[in-house]
């Protein structure tokens, strides 16, 4: 048995439900679990309230640290350099805040529903990133803002916003497999090409924008 410890993004413990191959544990107070786990590796789904990650630990090896993103309660900024990828075990999973991420922070979603509470928003602004995977994003509107991003991060599944989209980028902007289920309204300045995306709610164009759907 190996023990590994478990944190959330602020290095505290959290209580966590392990799973490998057949094994179920919950970690202690302290964010530990002792895990059966084979020295050429295993691969370990560790959940908190049905988020969580999955990553390759090593029987055998002392100091193991995983890090779980942890939904906030309320509002939520994902600022900096901030990178979080949160992957669902459960359906869906709702939040209650706004979320804005800005600077050059990422988030990115993985087989996930993420439902935003009737009346919250997205800000995307700066060099930031909302990625999905096989995801859905369910909100009232998405901004996008200066050179923020919004697509898929595969060519094999849908990124789904089930929101109303404004985007305000400034020349060219790429996207793919990106589907928006509301309406896409363009910023003035704005080229954008999605690849093999679709727009389901309409789409409002200024005459100095341009949109390609492939």
């Amino acid at each position: 048995m190996t023990n590994v410890r478990f944190v959330d993004e602020d290095g505290n413990a959290v209580q966590a439900v392990i799973n490998t191959n057949t094994f179920q544990a919950t970690t202690d107070e302290n964010g530990d679990c002792l895990i059966p786990l084979f020295s050429a590796g295993s691969l370990v789904i560790a959940s908190v309230q049905g988020t969580g990650v999955r990553q390759q630990l090593f029987g055998g090896v002392a100091g193991q640290v995983v890090q779980i993103p942890v939904i906030p309660n309320g509002d939520w900024v994902i600022s900096g350099s901030q990178s979080i990828t949160l992957q669902s075990l459960d359906s869906s999973q709702p939040f209650t805040g706004n979320l804005t991420i800005e600077d050059d922070a990422v988030l990115h979603l993985i087989d996930m529903n993420l439902q935003l509470s009737p009346g919250k928003l997205i800000i995307l602004r700066d060099n930031a990133k909302l990625t999905g995977t096989n995801s859905v994003v369910e909100s009232t509107t998405v901004s996008m803002y200066d050179a923020s991003e919004l697509t898929s991060t595969s060519s094999e599944t849908d990124f789904i916003i089930d929101s109303s989209v404004f985007w305000y980028c400034q020349g060219e902007k790429s996207a793919m497999n990106l589907v928006i289920a509301e309406q896409l309204t363009l910023g003035s300045g704005c080229e954008l090409v999605i690849e093999n995306g679709r727009a389901l709610g309409g789409v409002v164009v200024q005459s100095t924008s341009s949109l390609e759907i492939t």
